[in-house]
């Protein structure tokens, strides 16, 4: 009787080329999402920002400017809330944009993590820049949780609330 081993052998080999093929194709898209969203807050592209949320998302904002940061985070909850967020932020902020972003994709593509700079211009030409890092939840090709994290003393500034 033959062994089995090297049909076992080379079963393990396929599914773990298997494996690395969809989480590497899962990063990919997760990366890829993350990449566009920046390019839509860039742009202010609001109907383009929107299509990357699941209807019920969630946005945290754990250090909130305007707040003690030992206060619970700001919250904005389904839609409507979260869209006027990235309205009224796009009214505060005459040019947007993010430099030097450094990304970490969770094993599996759900979770995404990106650190960067905000290179923006305020409404009156002032320069804005800020450090964040943020963690995107991905479900289904969409976005069901991001958390936003920034200094915001530097925000506070900024914006003449201090």
């Amino acid at each position: 009787m033959k062994s089995a081993r090297p049909y076992a052998a080379a079963f393990t080999a396929a599914l773990l080329f298997t494996a690395t093929t969809v989480f590497a194709d899962r990063h990919a898209t997760s990366e890829s999402l993350v990449t566009e969203f920046f390019g839509a807050l860039s742009d202010k592209n609001f109907e383009k920002i929107e299509a990357f949320f699941a209807p019920d998302a969630v946005v945290l904002l754990p250090f909130a400017a305007g707040q003690d940061t030992t206060s619970a985070p700001v919250v904005f909850e389904g839609m409507e809330q979260l869209m006027a967020y990235y309205r009224g932020a796009g009214q505060r902020i005459a040019e947007v944009g993010f430099v030097e972003p450094e990304v970490t994709i969770s094993p599996d593509g759900s979770i995404v993590f990106v650190e960067n700079a905000g290179d923006m211009v305020l409404p009156d030409g002032r320069d804005y820049e800020n450090r964040y890092v943020w963690r995107f939840t991905i479900e289904e090709g969409r976005f069901s949780e991001v958390r936003e994290y920034y200094d915001p003393k530097v925000a506070d500034t900024a914006f003449g609330r201090n």
